[in-house]
């Protein structure tokens, strides 16, 4: 049961129990009928399970005491603290398009606009120091300040379509001021008589993937009626975010909490790996928001495969494209201890289902990989380990990171720097233009912002998988991403045609780099040079000594004084231990600059290390 409520909410399906009855909730409005003979196949043990696995969150949200202002959230709190970083925050811009066939009155539709940020609080909120130093949200009423709706007519404009895609890509770097507000914008971008693009521009802070098709779902159910000069009728929101962030910040104080509590801290204890990725492109030792967004497609018989596996051994699609990723990314690296991270809606309680707001939460999914073991194996301990993971979900990822004392990395996001994302839903969200074809090519879409080193975007197309990938430019280059992403389309056919060898002998590799790897790469004869490491570096260092050799936190070394340490200490092993040609040195340190200095030592020695 706990599997199939989770497929059902992989495909952003959330249901209720009212009085021994199910209500049944889509995000896509629409559930289909294999999905809907499940439920009715399963009615009474779903029912029985969602009884069983009540406890306080499953209680009516109260409502809190109107306030001058009002605290923030755990995810808005993380949140602002990263968007006073410089570049940090219009990375989390979330923007739509909605394109809409048929004709409008403008006029009525900015005013459908304003009853909706009359309905949604959340719209109208900013961020700011009270009197005491603390940021918390501050809610304004409409008329203190201006909500920029632009009506923009591209009819007798040629190219519009070209045009209208600049303007949306030009809008979605803009900054908003988290202080001042307002935190959206909306467009109204017209091509033609009868065609329109119905664009808006949201800070995270305020909303997330949900929240975009709720607000346009809401901003078409205002407009149809003002259209028609009818009053709209559109239940009123029982709650606000500010109740949610109250609710939610209390639940977590409880003691009925302390489980899910301690699950994530037992989950994420002693040291948390992170993932480098051979052939890495470190640009700077500061965090960056720059990427690019390459999309391919994982063909039909890659798919049928998966679909094939996943009856067979039970979990979800999402759990097996998950489980050859980390295969891959252990392939890769070397790396048995992996953690992805992976957004889930936030949604479960009834009372969220039409709110726009931030409730998005995060599960950071920990595997260990045995590479002695089989894809079955690993598969299983996956599934098992992510169903513990959702049965956790209530506790937000947020309030987890700060009781980790994690050591503060200004290079690298807490936890995890590679997440991955399911989607089940109707839009092509994640491509960059609806109209083509996706093939078994890499298609390179250029600039888009990233918040992880790399995320994973899958979705599910009819008989193939939408697989996008979106990568921080400034610590890994192109050519790696695309290797990655052909090699895991080649690694999910040797998978799950061999998934009983072992997980360490499983090619992921074409016929072609087989062929190259054996009978060419490395034949060419080469002469010998005279130059060796040392002598090489020690070139660089007269010829760019201010020049910046290595970074480590906020610790930066110059060509020059790496050379001057390592001399120091190169001497102290001669003159003091006796080092001399051929002796071997054994080195255990933490990954540091200080890393880099001893082995330069060691050779400048003569020496070699361990």
């Amino acid at each position: 049961m706990i599997d199939l409520l989770r497929q059902l909410s992989e495909k952003e399906i959330l249901l209720e129990e009212v009085n021994g009855e199910l209500k049944l909730f889509s995000k896509s409005g629409t559930v289909d009928n294999e999905t809907l003979d499940l439920i009715r196949e399963n009615k009474e043990r779903i029912i029985a399970e969602l009884r069983k696995g009540k406890n306080g969150s499953a209680k009516e949200i109260p409502l809190i005491p109107i306030q001058e202002n009002y605290p923030l959230s755990s995810a808005q709190n993380s949140l602002w603290i990263t968007s006073q970083f410089k570049g940090a925050s219009v990375a989390y811009n979330v923007s739509y398009k909605m394109p809409i066939k048929q004709k409008l009155d403008v006029e009525s539709f900015k005013k459908a606009m304003h009853a909706v940020m009359e309905r949604h609080e959340i719209l109208r909120t900013v961020f700011k120091k009270n009197e005491e130093g603390e940021v918390r949200q501050w809610i304004l009423e409409q008329n203190e300040f201006e909500l920029p709706i632009q009506y923009l007519d591209y009819r007798n404009v040629a190219q519009n379509e070209s045009i209208v895609a600049t303007f949306i890509e030009e809008d979605a770097a803009k900054e908003f001021d988290l202080e001042k507000g307002p935190l959206f914008r909306v467009s109204l971008l017209q091509l033609g008589d009868e065609e329109y693009v119905f664009y808006y521009n949201m800070h995270h802070i305020i909303s997330d993937g949900w929240s975009l098709e709720v607000l346009g779902k809401d901003a078409m159910t205002f407009y149809q009626a003002f259209a028609k000069g009818a009053t709209p009728t559109i239940e009123p929101l029982r709650i606000q975010y500010k109740d949610y962030a109250a609710w939610q910040t209390h639940l977590v104080s409880q003691d009925t909490y302390n489980d899910h509590k301690t699950y994530w801290l037992n989950q994420l204890s002693g040291e948390l790996p992170y993932i480098d990725l051979p052939g890495k492109n470190v640009t700077s030792n500061q965090k960056t928001y720059n990427g690019r967004l390459l999309e391919t497609m994982i063909g039909a018989q890659e798919t049928t495969l998966l679909k094939q596996f996943v009856a067979a051994e039970g979990g979800s699609l999402f759990m097996a494209v998950l489980a050859t990723l980390k295969v891959l990314l252990y392939r890769y690296t070397d790396q048995k201890d992996i953690i992805i991270g992976t957004p889930i809606a936030g949604r479960d309680h009834e009372d969220l289902e039409n709110q726009i707001g931030f409730y998005l939460n995060t599960l950071a999914l920990r595997n260990k990989i045995d590479p002695t073991g089989d894809f079955i194996q690993f598969y299983n301990e996956l599934k098992d380990n992510m169903l513990q993971a959702y049965a956790h979900q209530e506790y937000p990822f947020y309030s987890v990171v700060p009781n980790l004392n994690l050591k503060y990395d200004q290079s690298r996001s807490p936890v995890f720097d590679i997440s991955v994302t399911f989607h089940n839903l109707s839009e092509d969200k994640f491509r960059a233009n609806g109209d083509i074809e996706i093939t078994d090519d890499i298609t390179d879409y250029g600039f888009e912002y990233v918040k992880q080193d790399i995320e994973f975007h899958f979705q599910p197309l009819d008989d193939t998988i939408n697989f996008n990938v979106v990568y921080n430019t400034d610590r890994y280059s192109k050519a790696l991403i695309v290797d990655f992403m052909q090699h895991y389309k080649q690694l999910v056919t040797s998978l799950l045609q061999n998934v009983n060898t072992p997980i360490a002998q499983v090619s992921y590799l074409s016929d072609e780099e087989k062929h190259e790897l054996l009978h060419v790469f490395n034949t060419e004869k080469m002469v010998a040079s005279d130059e060796t490491l040392v002598s090489l570096f020690e070139k660089q260092a007269r010829k760019t000594p201010d020049t910046t050799a290595v970074f480590f936190n906020e610790t930066s070394i110059t060509y020059k004084e790496l050379d001057t340490l390592s001399n120091q200490l190169a001497h102290c092993f001669v003159k003091e231990h006796n080092i001399v040609s051929n002796d071997l040195i054994a080195v255990k340190l933490d990954r540091s600059e200080q890393f880099i200095i001893t082995i330069l030592a060691i050779m400048k020695a003569g020496a070699a290390y361990i």
